[in-house]
């Protein structure tokens, strides 16, 4: 692992040998079959993360592809789709006093909290439902998701994996197909979401 990302994650490299964790394969594999079981077969998973459009994505892809996954690199540009948190900050965080559009930074803004394990991939995750739920329904307790990305935001929805990558800072937004397009993590618990969240680091950037 380079130096700068131990610095940045707080995770070593000895910590990612450790003989007790799956191989990326493993965990990638087991992840898909995750999202699938929750969202059914005939619906599009859709992933949300910050900058997941010119980080998450491309770094999934490449790393599939590394691994002999090509067959999962086929189903995330044919069937999933994707929406990019920091593209949507930029748009529409302006008045809630942010130092900047980075993860950590929204966070304080929108919760008045300091971040709890920041750059790592659960605390991120965790980080990004709280920041997206309180830039899309405020203090209202009562969230529909489904009315959020079918019809608020739906033209922020990038579909197909490829597709995301080559878009420059969300500027291709797309509408998804007339399948219903799922979170698989919208109503996980933190229990569960330490099941399917591999020790990734995040691209938490933002101007």
């Amino acid at each position: 692992m380079h130096p700068g990302a131990e610095a940045v994650t707080g995770i070593s490299t000895e910590e990612l040998r450790h003989p007790e964790l799956p191989t990326f394969e493993v965990a990638m594999r087991g992840a898909l079959d995750f999202i699938y079981e929750r969202v059914g077969s005939e619906q599009s998973p859709l992933l949300v993360g910050h900058n997941i459009l010119r980080y998450d994505v491309r770094l999934l892809r490449n790393r599939m592809l590394d691994s002999g996954l090509a067959a999962g690199v086929q189903r995330l540009d044919a069937e999933f789709a994707y929406f990019d948190t920091l593209s949507y900050a930029k748009e529409v965080a302006s008045g809630i006093g942010a130092e900047s559009n980075k993860l950590t930074d929204l966070y304080r803004a929108c919760t008045g909290r300091e971040p709890e394990n920041a750059h790592s991939s659960l605390g991120d995750v965790l980080m990004t439902r709280d920041v997206l739920a309180s830039l899309a329904f405020g203090e209202n307790e009562e969230r529909d998701w489904d009315v959020f990305f079918g019809s608020r935001v739906r033209d922020w929805v990038v579909r197909g994996g490829e597709r995301a990558v080559s878009a420059e800072r969300g500027g291709e937004r797309v509408r998804p197909s007339s399948a219903r397009t799922q979170t698989a993590s919208a109503a996980l618990s933190p229990s569960e979401l330490l099941d399917v969240v591999a020790p990734v680091s995040c691209g938490d950037s933002g101007a």
